[in-house]
This record gives structure tokens, sequence and C-alpha cells, in this order.
């Protein structure tokens, strides 16, 4: 997927997440165009792990089943010792409670899991909130 121009946009993404003792604290959010029909959101915190999400355009409010839809997509990436784990969910959703992206808002709650199989720990993510309120000034 070829990633437009970002833009670094006020607010934040936080969530419980079980591999990390103080759960996900975003430090960096940005908001990109995925393509024509679709936005990109990516955050990072302190430690460079990473959620992503892509949104389509056209999504209004209400709740999104992960294993169920196409219009919302999540991943997160968890660094650890130099490399690097990718977790797509295997369940859990995501409640999107407002959007505009022409002002670069957007509000939703998320939780989800995924079972990666040995070696690989299971993820875990609760509490999961996107709060972002506009450009970064």
């Amino acid at each position: 997927m070829n990633i437009k121009k970002s833009i670094t946009v006020k607010g934040s993404v936080n969530a419980d997440v079980n591999l990390l003792t103080d759960g996900f604290r975003s430090t960096q959010v940005e908001l990109a165009n995925a393509s024509a029909s679709s936005k990109f959101i990516s955050s990072q915190d302190k430690a460079l792990n990473r959620f992503l999400f892509w949104v389509n355009n056209d999504i209004v409010p209400g709740t999104y089943n992960f294993e169920d839809t196409n219009e919302v997509q999540a991943t997160y990436i968890h660094a650890c010792d130099g490399y690097q784990l990718n977790y797509r969910p295997d369940s859990g959703s995501i409640t999107i409670l407002s959007v505009d992206f022409i002002n670069s808002k957007i509000q939703a709650t998320f939780n989800f899991t995924t079972q990666p199989g040995d070696p690989y720990p299971e993820l875990t993510v609760k509490n999961g909130l996107i709060d972002i309120s506009g450009r970064q000034n």
C-alpha cells in the first residue's frame, strides 16, 4: 500500500496491552491518505511500539468487528529485542464514536486479541482509545 504524505495530528492513541507493563501511550500520531478510499492512522510510543489503523473514508459511527469487516483494519507492532512482532486481530472490535476526516478528527474505542502461535505470545488489547482532534500546529 502506498501511503501518501502524512500529517502529525493533535491527540493520542492509548491502550492496555498485556505485553507492556505500563500499557501503550502514544508519543506521536499521524494521519495520512492510504488510498483514494481510506485513511491511515499511525501511532508510536516511546519504546517504538506502534498501532496502525486503516479506516474507510466514508465510515460512519458504529461498532465494527475486526474479523467481519473491511471498513477498518488494525495492526499492532511490538518492538522486542531489536525485532518487530506484527499482530493482526483474530477477534475484537472498534467503535467509531465520531469522525470528521475533513478536519482530521476521529474518536474511537477498540479491543482485540490475537493468538499467533508458538513461539510468539498471545496479545490482548483492552481499553483502547483513539482521540484525534485536528492538525498539529
